[in-house]
């Protein structure tokens, strides 16, 4: 093995390869390293995207959240301390907290014919809500900014920018809105809220459509009765074990619709995941053609080297010893090739996170750039393939070396 890849080392590097032959060899080099380089710098952006939308619904959102009903028992539930005890005497729960989730059209109370949009108004208990999710903590720091009280507001920025208000203003709030029999006016119900402070969540969509109150404010606005929740919000020690104790849930509450912050937004993460396959796979052709550079370096070598493999031949060389020779010379192209694309996508990697140069849309990708993250496992898997890619790529070369027959190979020149 030893002299196998001396000599291999010898073929690549030595000064009296043809200078075709030494063009041809770094070109296949070089094309596998911009190949590595290109699935590091892939994975490392959806890697980094993934965990930073991950980071901000676990941190922003409920991980559980317990609907009143399923299927034809759709409604709301009780939200009394005795079933949040319930409910917090779970194992791997930390907090819960009731909410009202219902659509409202706001506007401004100061030109009613101006600017509306639809919105979610979510009714929070703020003592309990702090423990489940961090949506107070995501108030912005202007001047009266504070958490909702009676009769107060608060708007994702967004959708204050919509509406065309800020804090201190008034907006109404059409929570119903019935025709009557016969004709005549519709009924409505509506409320009067001044907006007391605004919110950044981390998700353009969110910011763009919710707006929170007090739950007892919101039951107000509803009409509902002082206990009544439309949903009970969820937080528990282990974000990844959400599916399991939203499992054993489901089984103490069988009339009772469950969902985990996966199941929520497991389209999302799904889309996601799909779209970094189809860009890998086509990724990885690319690396396929540059290897397959390998086979005509290694062609043109075998070509050059006839005399020299004739004569090893003669000197008792074994065909295994001489394929093992070209199939080295392969797997030396293929490392010299994954060590550029580690280096030039690292490098790339650093500059992209740094500089947050790849910029997005926030109201499609929930960001404004594309963080960056190296999962170093994922990235020795592209290594580990690509060298086999690079070996397999040199068995053709290496077994019509190993094929040649002396005499004939020693009458080449």
């Amino acid at each position: 093995m030893r002299c196998s890849l001396l000599i291999s080392r010898r073929a690549i590097l030595s000064r009296e390869n043809r200078l075709l032959i030494n063009l041809t060899t770094w070109i296949a080099v070089l094309g596998v390293g911009l190949g590595v380089a290109a699935l590091v710098v892939v994975n490392a952006v959806y890697d980094g995207y993934i965990a930073e939308i991950r980071a901000r619904f676990v941190s922003v959102l409920a991980h559980i959240e317990v609907f009143g009903g399923r299927g034809g028992m759709e409604g709301s539930l009780r939200g009394d301390e005795r079933f949040l005890a319930f409910l917090e005497q779970q194992p791997g729960v930390e907090a819960v907290a009731p909410v009202i989730k219902r659509q409202a059209l706001l506007f401004p109370r100061r030109a009613m014919n101006a600017r509306r949009g639809g919105a979610i108004v979510l009714g929070i208990d703020l003592e309990r809500t702090r423990r489940v999710t961090q949506l107070l903590q995501r108030l912005e720091e202007t001047e009266g900014s504070h958490a909702p009280g009676p009769g107060e507001v608060v708007l994702g920025v967004a959708l204050a920018e919509r509406l065309g208000v800020g804090v201190g203003d008034e907006v109404v709030a059409i929570t119903d809105f019935q025709a009557r029999e016969g004709g005549g006016r519709p009924q409505v119900r509506r409320g009067t809220l001044r907006v007391c402070g605004l919110f950044r969540s981390g998700f353009y969509q969110f910011d763009q459509t919710l707006a929170f109150v007090t739950i007892d404010e919101a039951r107000a606005l509803y009409g509902v009765g002082p206990e009544v929740a439309d949903a009970v919000e969820i937080r528990v020690a282990d974000p990844d074990a959400a599916g399991a104790i939203a499992d054993a849930l489901a089984f103490q509450l069988p009339f009772s619709r469950i969902e985990t912050w996966q199941e929520m937004h497991g389209g999302f993460f799904a889309g996601v995941e799909l779209t970094r396959i189809a860009l890998l796979l086509i990724l990885l052709v690319l690396v396929l053609v540059a290897c397959s550079n390998v086979v005509g370096s290694l062609t043109m070598m075998v070509n050059d080297r006839t005399r020299a493999i004739g004569i090893l031949r003669a000197m008792g060389a074994t065909r295994a010893g001489l394929a093992s020779i070209f199939l080295l010379c392969g797997g030396v192209i293929g490392v010299l090739g994954v060590a550029l694309g580690f280096g030039t996508g690292w490098l790339l990697c650093v500059a992209l996170e740094r500089g947050q140069l790849i910029r997005v849309p926030e109201s499609v990708y929930f960001l404004d750039h594309m963080p960056v993250l190296i999962d170093w496992t994922k990235a020795g898997l592209v290594a580990a393939v690509t060298l086999a890619i690079c070996l397999a790529a040199s068995v053709i070369p290496a077994l019509r070396a190993a094929r040649l027959d002396p005499v004939e190979a020693l009458r080449h020149e």
